[in-house]
């Protein structure tokens, strides 16, 4: 497997990994951080606050981490692009949608449900994934760049 199409799976699976945790951060720290002002307002004592704030080190700790696996699928998927076409390379991450469906199910704390609405979704995000990466032979590929609007040769800026 080549450093590119490598850099292609990070970036599917480190992006899949950040969004799964920013979910589960915001369900835990974001209500907390958003009713400080409210303890201020009526009088909370500090110490109260301080002490409510320290025990959620570890939920900033992997807010921190997400954030990070988020830049790194970002730099992963510009390294993925010197290589890939974009028509190739982003029905690829889109496969983040299906594993980000799937690991919610699973992941603690999350409490994602399982649809006959969501799994159809998730079915015809999949048809289209394996339509987008399949090519066409070469004697139809020849055909298709002649009469498609989609062709390898279609008009690019600079080139007539």
């Amino acid at each position: 497997m080549s450093r590119y199409s490598l850099a292609l799976v990070a970036a599917l699976l480190l992006g899949v990994f950040s969004q799964l945790a920013l979910k589960r951060v915001s369900v835990e720290v974001l209500p907390l951080m958003l009713a400080l002002p409210e303890w201020l307002l009526v009088g909370t004592v500090w110490q109260h606050v301080k002490a409510s704030m320290e025990t959620m080190w570890l939920w900033y700790l992997l807010l921190a981490f997400a954030l990070s696996t988020y830049a790194l699928s970002v730099g992963a998927w510009l390294v993925a692009l010197q290589r890939f076409e974009l028509g190739r390379a982003y029905p690829f991450l889109s496969l983040g949608y299906v594993l980000v469906y799937l690991f919610a199910v699973f992941w603690p704390g999350l409490n994602e449900s399982v649809s006959w609405s969501k799994s159809a979704g998730i079915v015809l995000i999949l048809t289209g994934v394996t339509l987008c990466m399949h090519r066409p032979n070469v004697g139809q590929r020849d055909n298709a760049s002649n009469h498609s609007v989609c062709a390898d040769n279609v008009f690019r800026p600079g080139k007539a």
